[in-house]
């Protein structure tokens, strides 16, 4: 029997994120995952924004959260001498008055806004559609979630730490030290990194994590130059000569991973208030994130068996709240500190 001092199940952005901060600590990781069972982390665009827009205001730990994901990217590049991370401005391109209005009194009132103060007239002359201006967003960018799972897929594989089946739940043992799998694994603590299908998860199904569909499109736009992102009911996120990622719906009620012509059609209207050039839809892709009822992500460890823990219900932010989040658990495993109550999973009450 193989002996670990954790087993992640899952490998998509958030299991990935995991295994990185596990391996930067020196310590020996093990995973289970079955990539067909879903999708949703190979589809998502990558983006990572501090500022809520809807509020001109950081978001919750802004400039932490930001700080520990461009230091785990950064890690992950010097592993692998592969590009993974982009620091990028996001453009607000403001939709009336009053929203370019709320984003000038906030600048006025909060310190350290992820915000530029400087409002811009639209200097993307006839290109795109901004008559209110534009509000640059600092400390953003984006990672090329797909490079990043497969490093950390190839780094676990290179000493046979990677198998790729279904988790079967039958067939953990949980002891006074740790976690027996299958009579094959040995671990002293099994992190669930599972996203959606934690509805089937023994130990965690009662946590409140629904499935949220996603749909985004590859389009080619002769004529945009532009590096930076553009945001306005949707996102436009430069991928190279003249392509971008067009993001991205939310559908709650629709439980599959089948793009629609329903959900091109309402971001093709989107972007279309945006950009005035034409525009060639040359991919669709479509993937379930968890989401939580209060919006917030959830990490902990079992009220009642601390061998077990987890971290999900990211919803479209993985990108940017995993790494913190990530350390935050570890350091509440190994070191007992205590985990922020806005994301703790103790906010849930055990059946």
């Amino acid at each position: 029997m193989k002996s670990f001092d954790y087993l992640i199940v899952g490998q998509g952005i958030v299991g990935s994120v995991m295994a990185l901060t596990l391996f930067r600590l020196g310590k020996s990781v093990v995973v289970i995952d079955q990539p067909k069972l879903s999708s949703s982390s190979k589809v998502a665009a990558g983006v990572y924004n501090p500022f809520n827009f809807r509020q001109a205001m950081n978001n919750w730990r802004a400039l932490e959260l930001v700080k520990s994901a461009q230091n785990l990217y950064g890690y992950a590049e010097k592993i692998s001498n592969r590009k993974i991370h982009t620091e990028r401005k996001i453009w607000k391109i403001f939709t009336n008055a009053a929203e370019r209005k709320l984003w000038e009194r906030a600048c006025e009132e909060r310190e350290n806004l992820c915000a530029d103060e400087k409002i811009m007239d639209n200097f993307f002359q006839d290109t795109i559609l901004a008559p209110f201006g534009l509000g640059g967003v600092n400390n953003a960018g984006s990672i090329d979630t797909v490079m990043l799972m497969n490093v950390v897929l190839e780094k676990l594989k290179e000493n046979n730490n990677y198998f790729s089946e279904m988790f079967d739940y039958q067939k953990l043992q949980i002891n006074s030290n740790g976690i027996n799998y299958d009579e094959r694994l040995f671990a002293k603590q099994l992190i669930f990194c599972e996203g959606y299908l934690n509805s089937n998860n023994t130990w965690f199904k009662y946590l409140p994590i629904k499935p949220a569909k996603g749909q985004l499109l590859h389009v080619y736009i002769p004529g945009l130059k532009t590096t930076e992102i553009l945001s306005k009911n949707c996102s436009l996120l430069p991928i190279g000569n003249e392509r971008f990622v067009l993001g991205s719906t939310f559908d709650n009620d629709v439980v599959d991973e089948n793009p629609t012509q329903a959900a091109e059609d309402d971001l093709l209207n989107r972007v279309k208030k945006i950009v005035s050039l034409p525009i060639y839809v040359e991919n669709r892709l479509a993937g379930i994130r968890p989401a939580v009822q209060d919006r917030r992500p959830i990490i902990g460890t079992h009220p009642n068996f601390p061998q077990l823990s987890i971290i999900n219900g990211m919803g479209s932010k993985a990108v940017l709240l995993a790494p913190l989040l990530s350390e935050i658990l570890i350091n509440h495993i190994e070191n007992g500190l205590p985990i922020p109550v806005e994301v703790a999973i103790n906010r849930f009450p055990t059946p």
